[in-house]
């Protein structure tokens, strides 16, 4: 942690000597910039209008001296505010590793993420069920209109009548399919996501895995097979009002789900980014110590807020990366 620490004071260092140099240099042409004004204001008439082409090229050169170190000065300002962020984060990855409250933040780090990745599978859930409503309905009203054609056909003879129904008939059995794989892929992400949800009951609280099964239904009411064998061209009706039936019954309680999920994410992530701020306070005591002041709190409260702990790539179980040397 001391090597993470004095890369800190020396970024700090570094960056407060560029900025005196520019501050210098920018001093320098203010004062020339100054002097070349009061010499041309104290000149009669005559001279001034000799001079004042040259005269306003010298300014020109000197305002344009002066916004190159200002562009300078903001540069350096960038880079070394971005060094000192990327050191504070390693900073926060040793502080974590030496603090007596690594257990509890690792535990805030797992729970987020696994009701992270719930209230994400929820929200997709919601968005697919949604796609799914919206194929039913335009399904619906295209097989309403090519019943219609047909009961026209069947009363005339006209064969322009005959052509749109035919039409009509191509039109909805083309909604039908659209509305079919709506519902079959609303179907196969309800499935998948179940799934995960039962793979993180492993490592996450059952309160967690609630949030995310409770709306699914596992007594079996919702069968996949049963909602994409409804949508068939024969009984369109009654097939198309029994898939709506279904995918409503499903989205009031993922609605919901999402709402609760949404809310514990929320808790959960304020929770973790104020144990890691106060570790991170901790070790910004240190910096302190060393004689340089930590930039505004608003870089630390970024750096937690981007921070995010090394995952396992063979379990998928947090750990937190070794402190540097």
């Amino acid at each position: 942690m001391e090597a993470i620490i004095e890369e800190y004071v020396q970024s700090v260092r570094t960056l407060r000597k560029e900025t005196e140099t520019w501050e210098a240099e920018k001093r320098h042409y203010l004062g020339r910039l100054d002097t070349i004004t009061q010499e041309h204001e104290a000149r009669g008439w005559w001279d001034k209008f000799r001079s004042s082409w040259s005269y306003r090229e010298h300014v020109d050169e000197l305002t344009d001296s002066i916004m190159a170190a200002n562009r300078a000065m903001e540069l350096a300002r960038q880079k070394h505010v971005s060094k000192q962020q990327e050191v504070l984060t390693r900073l926060l990855d040793a502080a974590i590793e030496a603090s007596p409250r690594k257990r509890e933040i690792v535990e805030f780090e797992r729970v987020y993420r696994a009701v992270k990745e719930i209230h994400e599978g929820n929200e997709k859930l919601v968005c697919l069920g949604k796609r799914a409503l919206r194929e039913i309905g335009e399904a619906d009203s295209a097989v309403s209109s090519a019943q219609a054609m047909e009961v026209f056909d069947l009363a005339s003879d006209n064969k322009g009548i005959s052509t749109l129904s035919s039409i009509s008939s191509i039109s909805a059995s083309s909604e039908m399919g659209d509305a079919k794989r709506a519902v079959e892929t609303f179907a196969r992400a309800v499935k998948a996501h179940r799934d995960r949800v039962e793979a993180l009951s492993h490592d996450t609280s059952p309160e967690i895995i609630d949030l995310g099964l409770d709306m699914l239904d596992l007594n079996g009411r919702f069968d996949i097979g049963s909602i994409v064998s409804l949508i068939s061209l024969s009984s369109a009706d009654s097939a198309l009002g029994e898939a709506k039936e279904q995918v409503h019954h499903l989205l009031g309680p993922i609605r919901d789900a999402t709402r609760a999920t949404a809310e514990k994410c929320q808790r959960d992530l304020e929770a973790l980014r104020a144990a890691k701020l106060e570790v991170l306070l901790v070790a910004q005591q240190a910096i302190e110590d060393a004689g340089v002041a930590v930039a505004a709190n608003k870089l630390l409260w970024r750096v937690v807020e981007n921070h995010e702990m090394a995952m396992s790539a063979s379990d998928d179980r947090i750990v937190v990366r070794q402190p540097l040397p």
